[in-house]
């Protein structure tokens, strides 16, 4: 079967667009969740696996119980979302994501330092689901690419096999989406120092400039196994 060449092109520019914007959240969530939510993360799973046994690590303790309580929640998130989009409903899935991201926002706002345990680790589930769905909808509605938003060992991985067996499939939007997570990161950091309660914005705002590029795109087809 003949491979799509050309990058952003052969994907859909509309699609490429609200990929990049996604790469843009996931940075700017973890940032937030490393920098605010007790130094785990709500989008890199690996590490959160390498967190809870790293039992040399300062505040191991309080580190370990945020890190499994991000890998259960995108467990059931990711499953939950899964499930909902098996009809091509992923209309409903970008619109849970945006609403938890905002009720993320809000809490925020409203939260003062020292922010109690419990209140932390709820803000570590709701953002940890908000990434999870993310996966789900890159997965779902951007089908037609297998780039990945959230897993960018595995988008850098596809990106080098490109170059080094000369397929530039996807090759310019695979780049885009790995430099966007760096980016993603500089833009949470910028937010937080402008106005702390700013810094779980960003990942809303991306998620709602993805949703309108991508409004209007047909679900990919399903395959016989989904």
């Amino acid at each position: 079967m003949a491979q799509q060449r050309g990058g952003v092109v052969g994907t859909g520019r509309r699609a490429a667009i609200a990929l990049v914007l996604l790469a843009l959240g996931t940075g700017a969530a973890d940032a937030f969740a490393f920098s605010s939510l007790g130094g785990i993360f709500v989008a890199n799973m690996n590490g959160n696996l390498v967190f809870t046994t790293l039992l040399s690590r300062q505040g191991y303790g309080p580190a370990a119980v945020g890190a499994l309580l991000a890998l259960a929640t995108w467990a059931v998130a990711t499953l939950a979302g899964f499930r909902v989009t098996r009809d091509g409903r992923d209309g409903r899935v970008f619109a849970a994501a945006i609403v938890i991201q905002l009720v993320v926002v809000a809490g925020w706002a409203v939260q003062r330092p020292p922010v109690p345990v419990g209140v932390r680790l709820a803000d570590v589930a709701l953002a940890t689901a908000v990434t999870a769905l993310q996966t789900v909808l890159t997965a779902r509605l951007l089908g037609r690419t297998r780039v990945q938003t959230t897993y960018l060992t595995g988008t850098l991985t596809d990106l080098m096999r490109g170059l080094a067996d000369g397929d530039r499939t996807d090759r310019l939007l695979r780049l885009l989406v790995v430099l966007a997570l760096p980016v993603g990161v500089l833009l949470a950091v910028g937010a937080s120092r402008i106005l702390p309660a700013l810094e779980p914005l960003v990942p809303a705002l991306t998620l709602v400039g993805a949703l309108i590029a991508v409004s209007g795109l047909g679900p990919p087809a399903r395959s016989a196994a989904e």
